[in-house]
Formats: structure tokens, C-alpha cells, sequence
């Protein structure tokens, strides 16, 4: 169950970081720098954000999966 528990923190806390990240990707990237480059560090950053997310799903399925795993044990 401990590992179920790690790995609903630690799909929680990916998933934050991500939606945090997608909602504040245009106040990370530095004001002073060219439009294209501005352009291009935000398609990065949400890029990652979504990683992020991604990797919070990732988790949750293990958390799933792991916690689950134990009920379905027939042996």
C-alpha cells in the first residue's frame, strides 16, 4: 500500500506542476527577449507542462494498478 501511496503523491504532484505550468507559461518567459524567441521558450514550457501531466497520469494508473493489484491476487 506504501507504494500505492508514493505513487498517488507523486501523480498529484506532477499534475499540479503541470496545470501550474500551463497556466503561467507567458509570466515565465522573460519580457526582454525577441518575440520569436518568447514564442519559442512558451511552446517549450507548455511542452513540458504537458510532459508533466502526462507523467501525473502515468502515476495515477500505478497508483491504480498497485492498490488494486492485491484484491485481485488469487493464489
Amino acid at each position: 500500500m506504501t507504494a500505492a501511496a508514493l505513487a498517488g503523491v507523486a501523480a498529484l504532484g506532477f499534475m499540479a506542476l503541470g496545470r501550474w505550468g500551463l497556466r503561467n507559461t507567458a509570466s515565465l518567459v522573460t519580457v526582454t527577449a525577441s518575440p520569436e524567441r518568447r514564442e519559442r521558450d512558451e511552446r517549450s514550457l507548455r511542452r513540458g507542462a504537458r510532459s508533466c501531466v502526462a507523467l501525473g497520469v502515468v502515476f495515477a494508473c500505478l497508483a491504480v494498478v498497485v492498490a488494486i493489484e492485491p484484491l485481485l491476487d488469487t493464489t
